[in-house]
C-alpha cells in the first residue's frame, strides 16, 4: 500500500506540473487512508451469522440482535476503534442516526429505509484485526428481495468472504452456489464456517465430506478454509485464526485492489503526455517556415 501511495504522490506531482486534474488521485488516496478488507459473513436466513459475530466479539451482553425478522435485517459493518464505541445508522437517503451500544441492542431497523449500520468498537479481538471490516449480512432465501440486492452491492467491494452453513442443514443450494461462482472468478480468500456445531447429528462427518464435494462444483480446486463454531459453547478459535490471517495479508490484499484502481489514472496522464509531446514535435517541425 505504501508503494501504491508513493506512486500516486509522484503522479500527482507530474499532473500538477502539466496542469492535469489531480482530484481523482486525491480521492483515491483519501479512500486508501481508511481502507479495510471488507469481509462479509453471508448465509441463508437464521444460519447463525449474528450469533457468530457476537461470539467473535466476546461480550457478556450481545451486541447484535439474533431474534430479528427479515424486515428488520440490515448489513452491519463492524470495525475496530481506537477511541470510544460508536454506532451510525445509515439511511437510504444518506442521512445518519447515532446510537450508543445499549440503544443498538434493542434497535429495530426498517430494511426498506435503512441501508446499513456502521459499528466501531474498542474491542480486544477487533484490535488484532484493525484493517479488516466484518460485515454481518442479511440472510438470503428470506423472501425479502432487498436482502439479495444488499448482497449484490457488497460483492464488488468485498476482498474476503465468510459463508455460514449450519451443522443441521449442510445442503449447498443454488443460491449459495451462484455466490461461490462469483467469488471463484474474483479469487478472494474464502472461509466456510459450520455454525451451530453443537447441533450436529451422528452423520455429521459423512455429510460434511459430501458438502465439501458439492462445493468443488462451484469453486473447483480453489483453496477454502473450513471452520467449526458454536455460539452455545463460545467455540470460534478457527474462525479467529482465519481473520487474523486476513489481517496479516491485508496490505497485499488492499494493494492489489488499489493498483487496479490507480491504473486508469496513470493511463490518463500517460495519454495526455504522449499527445502533448506529439503536439510539441509538430510545432518544432513546422516552426522554420
Amino acid at each position: 500500500m505504501k508503494e501504491v501511495y508513493t506512486v500516486l504522490e509522484e503522479l500527482k506531482g507530474i499532473n500538477t506540473a502539466y496542469g492535469i486534474d489531480t482530484d481523482g488521485i486525491s480521492r483515491l488516496q483519501a479512500e486508501m487512508s481508511e481502507a479495510k478488507v471488507c469481509t462479509p459473513i453471508i448465509g441463508k436466513f437464521s444460519s447463525g451469522k449474528s450469533a457468530l459475530v457476537n461470539t467473535i466479539l466476546g461480550y457478556s451482553r450481545k451486541i447484535l440482535r439474533e431474534d430479528i425478522t427479515p424486515e428488520t435485517a440490515i448489513p452491519a459493518e463492524i470495525v475496530y476503534s481506537e477511541s470510544e464505541d460508536s454506532i451510525s445508522i445509515i439511511k437510504n437517503d444518506g442521512s445518519y442516526k447515532q446510537l450508543d451500544v445499549d440503544e443498538y441492542r434493542t434497535f429495530e431497523a426498517d430494511a426498506n429505509t435503512v441501508k446499513s449500520a456502521r459499528i466501531k468498537l474498542r474491542n480486544s479481538f477487533l484490535e488484532k484485526i484493525p484493517d479488516v471490516m466484518i460485515v454481518d449480512m442479511p440472510g438470503f432465501e428470506s423472501g425479502f428481495e432487498i436482502h439479495n440486492k444488499a448482497i449484490d452491492n457488497y460483492l464488488p467491494q468485498s476482498l474476503a468472504y465468510i459463508i455460514a452453513i449450519p451443522a443441521d442443514d449442510m445442503i449447498i443450494r443454488s443460491s449459495v452456489g451462484n455466490i461461490l461462482k462469483e467469488l471463484h472468478l474474483n479469487d478472494v480468500p474464502l472461509c466456510v464456517v459450520i455454525t451451530k456445531y453443537d447441533k450436529r447429528n451422528d452423520d455429521f462427518e459423512s455429510t460434511f465430506q459430501k458438502m465439501k464435494e458439492s462445493l468443488k462444483r462451484f469453486v473447483g480446486d480453489s483453496e477454502i478454509t473450513y471452520c467449526k463454531t458454536s455460539s452455545f459453547t463460545g467455540d470460534d478459535e478457527e474462525l479467529e485464526e482465519f481473520l487474523i490471517k486476513i489481517q496479516e495479508e491485508s496490505q497485499d490484499i488492499l494493494a492489489h485492489k488499489y493498483k487496479k484502481l490507480a491504473l486508469p489514472l496513470v493511463e490518463n496522464t500517460r495519454n495526455y503526455l504522449i499527445t502533448t509531446l506529439k503536439g510539441s514535435d509538430c510545432l518544432l517541425y513546422t516552426s522554420p517556415s
